[in-house]
């Protein structure tokens, strides 16, 4: 099996990581076929277990960054064949025998088959992404809004069916609703807002409580849109009314309101806000 074009995706750290997996199945296959000792096979084995976990980590990583639809199901058939060649390299510790062909035959066609039509697929996402990022945008608005009301609908179903406890539930809650705020790059202040919009349209259908919808639409307004606002309005006044607003609406606390509208150096005027480091206005 030897690397060629065609199983680009056009990622260049993923296309690396598919070039030394397909290395590292390639020594595997030597390794058998010269008929080394079992101990010697499973070093060899567990060379290409290590390395594909670390790729599929790094791909899943890459993935939820972009937030791809797909990635459950990604993820599904990276746990299968890690959990397969594990279970042949547990074998060969016990000094069960392996058949060569057969078994390099599936890894190599399972490598294949993945990166030619499950890694293609989201390499063409992102190509697209990159092409049309508001045309992205809109579509990662829509999937994100979609798959995290169907899966807080699916939570909540549970719980009230008793089939998942008190705290299982708020955790994997909060796991959602951390990732429902990650903001992709791309995302406009139009796109923010929409995301706060529709944590209030959760607490509405009572997927989540109006604590939560409060606490996570703070968040997302002082990481993301609070500077951007405030540089909006130049008069002092209006910027005050807008933080008053912000408070009452819970968005900011109280400390944090006063410092945002204590003169500076003894000046009237507001303090301004600083944005989180590595953040820009965009965002």
């Amino acid at each position: 099996m030897e690397w060629q074009p065609r199983f680009a995706l056009g990622i260049p750290h993923i296309d690396d990581q598919h070039r030394e997996l397909i290395g590292r199945v390639n020594a595997l296959s030597e390794a058998l076929n010269t008929h080394r000792m079992y101990e010697q096979l499973g070093q060899s084995l567990k060379f290409v277990v290590d390395y594909t976990r670390f790729h599929f980590e790094t791909e899943e990583a890459f993935l939820e960054q972009h937030a791809y639809a797909h990635l459950a199901r990604h993820k599904q058939m990276h746990a299968e064949l890690t959990g397969r060649v594990t279970r042949v390299l547990n074998q060969l510790k016990q000094g069960k025998p392996l058949l060569p062909s057969q078994f390099i035959a599936f890894l190599t066609d399972w490598v294949i088959t993945h990166i030619l039509n499950e890694d293609k697929r989201y390499g063409l996402y992102i190509e697209r992404k990159a092409t049309h990022p508001d045309e992205s945008a809109r579509r990662l608005f829509e999937e994100k809004s979609r798959n995290t009301r169907t899966s807080l609908a699916a939570l909540c179903s549970a719980h009230g069916d008793k089939r998942i406890d008190e705290v299982l539930f708020a955790r994997e809650k909060a796991r959602l609703l951390e990732t429902f705020i990650q903001v992709d790059p791309s995302f406009s202040r139009k796109q923010v807002k929409q995301l706060m919009a529709q944590l209030e349209l959760f607490d509405q259908e009572t997927l989540i409580t109006p604590q939560e919808s409060i606490q996570f639409r703070s968040r997302l307004f002082k990481a993301h849109l609070l500077e951007l606002e405030l540089e909006r309005r130049k008069r002092p006044e209006t910027r005050l009314n807008f933080l008053a607003a912000a408070l009452d609406g819970g968005l900011l606390g109280q400390e944090e309101f006063e410092a945002l509208t204590r003169p500076v150096n003894g000046a009237n005027g507001l303090q301004a806000a600083a944005a989180p480091e590595g953040q820009t206005a965009h965002e």
